[in-house]
Formats: C-alpha cells, structure tokens, sequence
C-alpha cells in the first residue's frame, strides 16, 4: 500500500510540473531528444552493470561459486526493484543477497549486502562532492549549490558512520546482547569487519565506473535536449540528480521529485525549464525500459533452472 501511495504521490508531482512548465513545449522537447535515447539506454545500462560487478567483487573468492545465471538473475530483480520501489537500493541488495545465499551461505551473504552499502555510499558523496564544486565554481556560492555540497557531505558522513561502526564498534555484538536471535550473525559481523578490507579495490573501482556511466548519461541527457556537451554541464546535471533521488528517496524511482528539481533549477544548465524537465522524464524512461527488461528476462530464460 505504501508502494502505491508513493507513486501516485510520484505521479502527481510529474503531472502538476507538467502543468506548470506546458505540456506541448516538454512533448516538443522530448522529441527532439529522441535520437540520443540509444544512447542514453547505453549508459544507463552501463551503471546496471558495473553496479552488479561491485556487489559480485566483494564475494571474493566465494564469488566463483555463484553461477552467472544467478548473477543475471539477482542483478535483473535488483535493478527492477530499485526503480518500482521506495527505499530502493536497501531493499535491492536485500534481494540480491537473499538470492546468493543459497551459494555463499545466508550470512555471508548478508554481510556482503551490508558492505556494498558503505561502498556505494562513500562513491557516491565523492563524486556528488566532485558535482557540488563544479557547481559552485559555475554559479557561486548560491542557495542550490550548497544543498548539492550539504547533500554530498550528508552521503559522506553516513558512509564514514557506517564505515567505522562496522570496523570498530563492534555493533555486532551490541546488537546480540539486545537481539538473542541474532547474536550468532553479529559475533559473525564483528569478525568480518574486523578482518575485512571494507573498501576493497575492485568493488570501488567498479562502482566507480557505475557512478562514471551515470554522470556522463547525464551529459548525454543535457545535450540531447539542447545543452552544451561537457564535463561541468555533466556533474552539473549529476548534482541535481542525486539531490533528486535524496529529496525523493521514498517515492518509487524518485518519480516526480526529479522533474520538479530539473524545472526549478534548470537555469543552472542554461535550459528553458521545458528542456530542463525533459532530461528528467528521459532519466526516468530510460530506466523503465531496463525495469521491464529486467522483469521480462527471467521469465523468458528462467536463469534458476537447472
């Protein structure tokens, strides 16, 4: 029920942005955007994958046990819930660990999701930090350019806390002596942790690359709609973007939200906010084509079959 109402609450918001910019002159800006839409699936596509290979990194050595029919599997169910649900990436890498651990074990598997957390957390306020300064160096120190900076440190801050709680606190244990039922995992937690690189190199590096597919998407996204190309309209657009998805972190694909931070602050791109809608509503059809792609893939090659 609270997936259905975020969504119409998602729905909403797009229809009154619509209203407000004109919904000829956005249906005219979409259109002319449509020959970079490829290329837009591409590197949306891109950030899917490189997102799935920083998960699978992390296994380790055990990764070789997880068949890559259950990579397809658990990477398509991920992805489709990232973009239908609130809360989306927890609750993805929820199902994606449950999905493994009937080839790692249902612990390790938890810590896994746990950990590619903090990872994905700490890329992304490096590089909505990166976003947050080309930003400032653009416009100045501005109202929208500190809320990107102030969004950024707060990705940092609850990466960092995750970070050091999960190395030295031993919250593990903590929450085994309130949890009975779960002190087993958290003595388990604490040693893994404890002897663990948290932030291992090619988990980092692939969820880098993640992150990079993403800002130059939004790159494309600028120019399609009548941006300039380039490296400060690309971090510009991925400041607004994450800002976007924090704003509307328990909307279901931060529907709505992003449209109305594209219309209200498409200035900062030097776009009519027709246009500055338009990359918005492209984000989002971009990543609905891969939902139901990712829907419609284990149905038709049942990746779990033997």
């Amino acid at each position: 029920m609270r997936q259905i109402f975020g969504a119409l609450i998602g729905l909403l918001l797009v229809c009154l942005v619509l209203q407000h910019t004109g919904i000829d002159r956005v249906g005219q800006a979409l259109w002319s955007a449509s020959v970079y839409f490829p290329v837009i699936l591409l590197f949306e596509l891109g950030f899917w994958v490189f997102g799935a290979l920083s998960q699978r990194a992390l296994y380790g050595k055990q990764r070789n046990l997880i068949p890559w029919p259950a990579v397809l599997k658990a990477g398509c169910t991920a992805y489709a819930i990232m973009g239908l649900m609130p809360m989306g990436r927890v609750i993805a890498e929820s199902a994606r660990a449950v999905i493994f651990s009937k080839y790692v074990g249902k612990h390790q598997a938890a810590l896994v999701a746990v950990q590619v957390q903090i990872v994905a957390l700490l890329v992304t306020s490096f590089v909505g930090l990166l976003a947050a300064f080309v930003l400032m160096a653009k416009l100045g120190l501005l109202f929208f350019t500190w809320l990107a900076l102030l969004n950024a440190l707060a990705a940092l801050a609850l990466g960092t806390l995750a970070l050091l709680a999960a190395k030295h606190f031993k919250i593990g244990r903590k929450l085994g002596l309130f949890l009975p039922k779960v002190q087993v995992f958290g003595e388990r937690f604490d040693a893994y942790f404890i002897n663990t690189r948290v932030l291992p190199l090619w988990p980092m590096i692939f969820e880098g690359l993640s992150r990079t597919s993403q800002v130059i998407q939004n790159g494309f996204l600028v120019l399609a709609v009548g941006g300039a190309l380039g490296i400060v309209p690309a971090f510009c657009s991925e400041a607004m973007h994450l800002m976007g998805a924090t704003l509307g972190d328990l909307i279901p694909g931060q529907l709505g939200v992003t449209e109305l931070v594209y219309s209200e602050a498409g200035i900062v791109l030097s776009l009519q906010p027709e246009d500055a809608l338009s990359i918005a509503l492209l984000a989002h059809l971009a990543q609905l084509f891969w939902v139901i792609v990712a829907l419609v893939l284990p149905i038709v090659f049942r990746f779990d079959r033997r």
